[in-house]
């Protein structure tokens, strides 16, 4: 990465040599993967990346569907996958 460059998401994956980041949560196809030698600080959010208030506007199955949604990885629920054109490639 170019000095001083700063990147922010989610590490979804972690190896020995490299950082595998989702920078947007709407599409979490596109992953970044960064060398840990290019890594000069890291440190965890303490800022939710759900938008403040979401959960007072979604209606309770719709809860339950985000809640399933970020428990199995990002993967969507089948019923789910026909609303959605950004996991397509």
């Amino acid at each position: 990465m170019e000095s001083g460059k700063v990147l922010s998401g989610v590490v979804v994956k972690e190896t020995e040599t490299e950082f595998h980041i989702i920078s947007n949560l709407l599409i979490p196809s596109v992953i970044t993967e960064v060398a840990k030698s290019d890594v000069e600080e890291s440190f965890a959010s303490t800022i939710s990346a759900m938008p403040k208030g979401m959960a007072n506007v979604l209606t309770r199955p719709e809860i339950i569907d985000l809640v399933s949604f970020l428990e199995t990885g990002f993967n969507l629920p089948e019923h789910l996958k026909h609303k959605h054109r950004h996991h397509e490639k």
